[in-house]
């Protein structure tokens, strides 16, 4: 399946930058299939969408988390009218630094979070 890959310097007009923040409402998410180059973590704040990720169909629902990597494709199939989400992008060096810097465990490829329950599915 072709793809789209998002280079986080294209998106942003500084360089200086290592982090974007979006707050996304009464907005039609992307249905095409995409890959970042930077690290995103999606909260999930009211309505759900159903995402394509690597291949699989998965619902994303009021209070979800999620951290995609730069190697993970998605894009959106569905979403509900009262959707809201933030997302916060970081440059791939920054993320990595933050990684070393607080010991993280490399994330499994899929990561996903109920906020709900704080359990990883």
């Amino acid at each position: 399946m072709k793809y789209t890959r998002y280079d986080f310097d294209k998106m942003i007009s500084s360089n200086e930058s290592k982090y974007i923040f979006q707050y996304v409402q009464n907005r039609k998410l992307t249905n095409i299939y995409h890959s970042h180059s930077f690290y995103e973590v999606c909260i999930i704040l009211s309505g759900s969408a159903t995402e394509l990720f690597n291949g699989q169909k998965r619902l994303l629902k009021e209070g979800t988390v999620v951290i995609l990597k730069p190697e993970d494709l998605h894009c959106f199939v569905d979403q509900s009218e009262n959707l809201r989400l933030v997302c916060l992008s970081v440059k791939t060096e920054e993320a990595l630094r933050l990684i070393d810097v607080f010991e993280v465990k490399l994330l499994p490829k899929e990561v996903i979070f109920d906020v709900g329950t704080s359990v990883a599915k």
